[in-house]
């Protein structure tokens, strides 16, 4: 059925800008010229499938095996989760947090925490957050003195039913532990996952939480066991983002500039720990507060926050710089990139028309493709193809690193390419989905 997992980088706008750093090398080389041999991508006529959702341009959209799962964007408020059958639409399960079975008599409210689906293939829990203003998990302080409780739920991919429930910021006795009460006051979380293990969760005085923490003591993160919620271990001082290989990426939070507000959760120094015990294996150190941007082939992908515009590629292994590009643009920066082969695209001011784009293995100069390509708006990058998105016209069109355009114009705005489906936001708030011939 479904084998592969389309998971779509992040939207970017890619505007042409101006202004260049001294460092900034003169046009790329290679020209890309010639087609790069990707399939091209038609579509049916009509849609296999439509679902109508409110604020539709909202929400993410991934494939697990016969299973289409859509999240709404873990930046909005009130997220919620539907489950459809990949090649039906026919909705399995959908549900708004504040309606889970089992919470009856408990007052939930999406925290902002974000959501993702981790485990093995059959297997796979839907990962979201939980508040409540009391105490869900037992054993429960005594009523009337019960702190908040904060954490994660994990329903089952295709029936919704809640697996387990983890309290990463458990209720406390606000009177007879005032001082754990207070260091736990301005906890909150922030999910991550994937198909290579369990799930992520990290916690601290994040963005929104209502107090800012520089010291890397007041932040952990854990794995948890996608079957039981269970913890496989817990790191202090990191702020777990992503899988790769048998390690986890972080960040370990550094000082801010006092003009910042909160925690940004991918913002510090990056860090790698052992996935089996959560120790850690290195920590790339540099005079620039990084971002991660992105992942592939091994290789992460960095931005500063004092210049987005500079461009650190580090190896996974060891955490060492590969390479560094001064001068690319997009918003959010650096560019996209492909979340299977790590493919960064991107712009450079004095080319505007071009499209500049390195793999993590290649040589160190980006290439730049050999024809003008009309990619100004948003943008998106799944196994080699970049999605260019006309917000104006509501349209679509695919293209190769040369610049080779391999489609027609697409309806709508691209949500997820797979090797089966071309999905996209149309208008009046409708998500459909076209086989690929």
């Amino acid at each position: 059925m479904r084998a592969a997992l389309a998971t779509i980088a992040a939207l970017l706008a890619l505007a042409a800008c101006t202004g260049t750093t001294d460092e900034r090398p003169g046009p790329a080389e290679p020209v890309i010229s010639q087609p790069v041999g990707l399939d091209r991508v038609t579509v049916e006529d009509e849609p296999a499938w439509t679902v109508a959702l409110e604020n539709a341009d909202r929400y993410q959209l991934t494939f697990h095996d016969d299973v289409a799962v859509l999240l709404r964007d873990p930046a909005s408020i009130g997220m919620d989760v539907t489950v459809l059958d990949a090649d039906t639409g026919d909705r399995l399960w959908s549900r708004k947090l504040g309606e889970v079975p089992g919470f009856e008599g408990h007052h939930v409210e999406t925290i902002g925490a974000g959501a993702a689906v981790a485990g093995a293939a059959g297997e796979e829990v839907v990962l979201v957050g939980y508040y409540v203003p009391d105490c869900l998990t037992e054993p429960c302080p005594p009523a009337g003195r019960q702190s908040s409780e904060r954490g994660v739920l994990g329903l089952d991919l295709r029936t919704g039913e809640i697996r387990w429930t983890y309290p990463a910021v458990p209720s406390v006795d606000k009177d007879g532990e005032p001082d754990r009460h207070e260091a736990l006051r301005y906890r909150t979380l922030r999910i991550a996952g994937g198909p290579q293990g369990g799930p992520l969760v990290a916690v601290g005085p994040f963005e929104g939480s209502g107090e800012r923490i520089d010291d890397p003591e007041a932040y952990h993160s854990v794995e948890l066991d996608p079957g039981t919620g269970d913890e496989v271990w817990s790191a202090t001082g990191v702020i777990a983002r992503l899988m790769l290989d048998d390690r986890v990426i972080g960040v370990s939070p550094l000082p801010l500039p006092a003009e910042s507000s909160g925690r940004p959760s991918n913002l510090g120094a990056p860090v790698a720990v052992d996935r089996r015990t959560g120790q850690e294996l290195w920590r790339h150190v540099s005079d620039r507060q990084a971002r991660l941007a992105g992942t592939g082939q091994g290789q992460l992908i960095l931005t500063h926050l004092d210049d987005e515009r500079i461009v650190e590629v580090i190896d996974g292994s060891d955490g060492s710089l590969t390479r560094r590009i001064d001068g690319a643009w997009g918003d959010p920066p650096p560019g996209a990139v492909d979340p299977e082969s790590g493919l960064l695209v991107y712009r450079d001011p004095d080319e505007p028309g071009r499209l500049f784009s390195l793999l993590p293995d290649e040589e160190e100069v980006p290439a730049r493709s050999g024809a003008a390509v009309d990619c100004s708006g948003a943008k998106r990058v799944w196994q080699g193809y970049i999605q260019c998105l006309d917000q104006a016209e509501l349209t679509t069109t695919v293209y190769d690193r040369s610049g080779t355009a391999v489609s027609e114009v697409l309806p709508g705005l691209v949500v997820a390419l797979s090797d089966d489906y071309y999905v996209s936001t149309q208008q009046d708030g409708v998500i459909a989905a076209y086989a690929r011939r």
